[in-house]
C-alpha cells in the first residue's frame, strides 16, 4: 500500500483484462494517487474501466474502446487531451472538479 504518484505509462496496448485496463488509484473516496501521465495508449475490451487515474493526471492521445464500464476516469485537476473514448459500457470520459477535456 502507500501513495502512488507520478507514474508514466507510454506507447502500448492493454487489452482483454479482467477488471480495469489501467488503474492508478481510486478516483472516489479521497485517494492519495496523483500526478500520473498516460500517453499514446490503446485500452480496449477490458471488463472494467479502461483507464483510472487520480488527481492532477494527464491522459494524452489515448483511445479507450469497448471496455465494460467507464472509458476514462480521472480525479480533480486533471487534463484529458487528444483522446477518444467510445463503445464503452459507461460514460466515455468522467473527470473530477477543475479538470479539462481538450
Amino acid at each position: 500500500e502507500g501513495v502512488q504518484s507520478h507514474i508514466t505509462i507510454r506507447n502500448g496496448t492493454v487489452r482483454n483484462w479482467r477488471g480495469s485496463g489501467i488503474s492508478l488509484g481510486s478516483v472516489l473516496g479521497g485517494t492519495n494517487a496523483f500526478g500520473h501521465s498516460i500517453e499514446r495508449v490503446l485500452v480496449e475490451n477490458n471488463t472494467g474501466r479502461g483507464i483510472v487515474a487520480g488527481r492532477n493526471a494527464l491522459i494524452d492521445a489515448c483511445i479507450a474502446r469497448g471496455n465494460g464500464s467507464i472509458g476514462i476516469e480521472v480525479g480533480d485537476g486533471s487534463v484529458v487531451r487528444g483522446t477518444r473514448a467510445f463503445d464503452n459500457g459507461g460514460n466515455g470520459i468522467e473527470t473530477g472538479s477543475g479538470s479539462s477535456v481538450q
